[in-house]
């Protein structure tokens, strides 16, 4: 069996919500970090990154996983037009 094409579109839909779920779990780690800086008393950039990353991350990493994604899968098509896709062995 081989790959021969994607669709860029179901493409762009599923590495957007995977790079937006990866934005969720980031965000997390970008908060806890803030707030053991805020508690150590350090007044720092990260204390206003990890504010806004509980907001930004997922929305940022989703759009880029959507854009990245779409521009992948049309990259994609065009190499395997020319050199063929990728060969898959099923069971």
């Amino acid at each position: 069996m081989i790959v021969k094409r994607f669709n860029p579109v179901s493409v762009a839909k599923l590495s957007g919500i995977m790079y937006a779920i990866m934005g969720l779990i980031l965000r997390t780690l970008f908060a806890a970090v803030s707030l053991i800086g805020l508690g150590m008393g350090i007044l720092s950039p990260s204390g206003i990154f990890g504010g806004g990353a509980i907001i930004f991350l997922p929305l940022v990493y989703g759009i880029m996983g959507l854009v990245m994604g779409f521009i992948g899968a049309i990259i994609y098509n065009w190499v395997a037009s020319k050199v063929g896709g990728i060969e898959i062995e099923i069971e």
